[in-house]
């Protein structure tokens, strides 16, 4: 005769207690490496000292944006900071481009000397002398230059500004070189006679819209 034995039960609180405490587990554990390093915080850049290290740095934040900086923005806060232009001057990093009213800086490793010419000129916002300036450079090529290029980026001057700028072109010796003709579609286009003759200025603006149809 088998006799089963009886099976003993297990209260709830034995049960419980037999079980390891999970925070005393993970306190018992043994120190280990972390597998991978933490990541680093993102370290602000250190302010540049010295006055000439400043300009630098605002002349770069500048050029990031396709601007120039004028001598007269960077000697406002203090004029005896002008002393120190001629060695802003030497810096092999800026480049130095004079215009009619000021002296314009821009960082050489963001911006062409070209593209610093023509914001030059977006900035003193001399109409006249710009579409003279920018007729007599196309002209060299030689190539005229459709007056629909002083309304498009970077200028985006109105047709009155250009207007009032054409009246002082005709008015002003310094201009009399800048000439215009119409091509067969009606469109304005402007040449030097110092490079360019009138019939040959005529003969360009008409291939120059005959290529853009």
């Amino acid at each position: 005769m088998f006799f089963q034995r009886k099976k003993e039960s297990v209260s709830p609180s034995r049960e419980k207690s037999s079980k390891p405490d999970l925070i005393q587990y993970l306190q018992s554990l043994p120190d280990v490496d972390v597998p991978y390093p933490p990541i680093p915080e993102k370290e602000e850049p250190p302010e540049p000292e010295g006055q000439i290290e400043k300009w630098k740095a605002q002349i770069d934040q500048a050029s990031r944006k396709g601007l120039l900086v004028s001598s007269k923005a960077l000697t406002a806060e203090n004029k005896d900071f002008a002393e120190l232009l001629p060695e802003l001057d030497s810096q092999p990093e800026i480049g130095r481009i004079k215009g009619r009213k000021d002296i314009y800086y821009y960082a050489v490793g963001r911006m062409t000397a070209q593209y610093a010419e023509v914001m030059m000129l977006v900035t003193e916002q001399d109409i006249a002398y710009t579409i003279a300036e920018v007729t007599r450079k196309r002209s060299r090529y030689p190539a005229t230059t459709p007056l629909r290029h002083f309304t498009r980026e970077p200028y985006y001057w109105t047709r009155p500004q250009i207007d009032r700028a054409l009246d002082q072109i005709r008015a002003l010796p310094e201009y009399q070189d800048i000439h215009s003709a119409s091509a067969q579609n009606g469109e304005v286009h402007f040449y030097s006679v110092r490079f360019i003759s009138d019939i040959y200025g005529q003969a360009l603006a008409d291939d120059a819209e005959e290529e853009d149809m």
